[in-house]
């Protein structure tokens, strides 16, 4: 079995200039869009032809560094097949309350991790900030 942890189900207008062009450069990604928006089943298609079982779909709420792909584009996205699996994404910068939007994103959209990126959102994982969602995460396991 294969698992693809990082999926972006985005289109490329949700990326910022820079990481668009970055992107760009890998063409064999490239038939998955049409007009630069994701063809989700062009998605499905190229990770079965790659033979990956599962894929971690992934919103990303990077707006400077990568850019913003919303939950709700990542749930849309994740419920068209039963190989997609759908994460949260919580930059502490942006959150209010990282357990509070991770409970209402579980609830909502069947949110069944958290993805955490301290060098796009630049924040320290060790920061006290998230200790409660850590706290809350390891309850739920």
């Amino acid at each position: 079995m294969v698992i693809d942890f990082h999926i972006h189900a985005g289109d490329l207008n949700d990326l910022t200039p820079w990481s668009r062009d970055y992107f760009l450069k890998f063409t064999e990604f490239m038939n998955v869009f049409e007009n630069g928006i994701l063809i989700p089943e062009k998605l499905i298609k190229y990770l079965e032809d790659c033979s990956i079982s599962y894929a971690v779909i992934l919103p990303e709420y990077s707006p400077k560094a990568y850019g913003t792909v919303t939950v709700e584009k990542a749930y849309s996205i994740s419920k068209l097949s039963n190989k997609f699996i759908l994460f949260s994404n919580i930059n502490p910068w942006i959150c209010k309350n990282p357990v509070e939007t991770f409970l209402l994103e579980h609830k909502i959209y069947g949110s069944k991790g958290v993805k955490l990126h301290p060098v796009h959102q630049t924040f320290y994982p060790n920061d006290r900030l998230l200790y409660p969602l850590y706290e809350k995460l390891e309850e739920m396991q």
